[in-house]
């Protein structure tokens, strides 16, 4: 367990150290390696969930599957902002079944992840810096999905205040801010600093949802 406990940070540097060189000099590769680092981990991290025949095995399936999305997103999105928002998209919508395999769907689920997507919506499509055009539907849908993620991670602590669903909740708060940051970047006419702030915020993300897996498999 301490070999995979600082394994998870080790790998939380070489993250940072590709995620501030992708800022810097914006070659692609930097991106693909910070990616892969993080997939990496969650790999190494599920592994000893089944060493450990952890009882949780179906979740952190479901959540590195999650992590194995959203690489894809992290690639296919420099090529196409469609092709990377449904990959995404798809990553966010694995992470929600990873929620409501921890704990079931409630009325509070709806409620918390309402209030999110009422909130982002009325500041992506009232605020006049925003020109979505076509993409408007895209944004719409990709916000009813990430929202009810980050809604469902958040009522899992309220419920079972643990340290994986404390992770996997930060974890997904985080993702979403990036996402706000990444709308901003491409939608609004902000500065590079919306860019950086995207990446420096997600990379991180996936580490922590990545360790979630761990934390999740060393409580018996």
């Amino acid at each position: 367990m301490k070999k995979v406990f600082i394994t998870n940070f080790i790998f939380l540097a070489i993250l940072i150290f590709n995620t501030v060189c992708f800022n810097i000099t914006n070659i692609f590769a930097f991106k693909c390696l910070a990616s892969t680092s993080f997939v990496i981990l969650a790999i190494i991290n599920y592994v000893f969930a089944v060493k450990a025949k952890s009882s949780k095995m179906k979740i952190a399936t479901l959540m590195l599957i999650g992590i194995i999305f959203a690489m894809g997103g992290d690639v296919s999105i420099n090529s196409s902002f469609e092709l990377g928002a449904a990959v995404f998209a798809l990553g966010h919508l694995f992470y929600f079944f990873t929620y409501c395999k921890i704990r079931k769907l409630c009325l509070k689920d709806f409620i918390v992840s309402g209030i999110i997507f009422v909130g982002i919506t009325c500041f992506l499509f009232l605020t006049p810096i925003f020109d979505f055009g076509e993409m408007a539907i895209v944004v719409v849908v990709y916000c009813v999905i990430i929202c009810g993620m980050t809604g469902k991670s958040l009522v899992n602590i309220f419920y079972d205040p643990i340290v994986s669903n404390k992770l996997f909740a930060l974890g997904s708060v985080m993702f979403f801010i990036s996402d706000v940051m990444l709308v901003l970047n491409l939608f609004a006419d902000t500065t590079r600093l919306t860019y950086i702030l995207c990446h420096s915020i997600y990379f991180p993300a996936q580490w922590i949802l990545a360790y979630g897996i761990f934390s999740l498999a060393k409580n018996k």
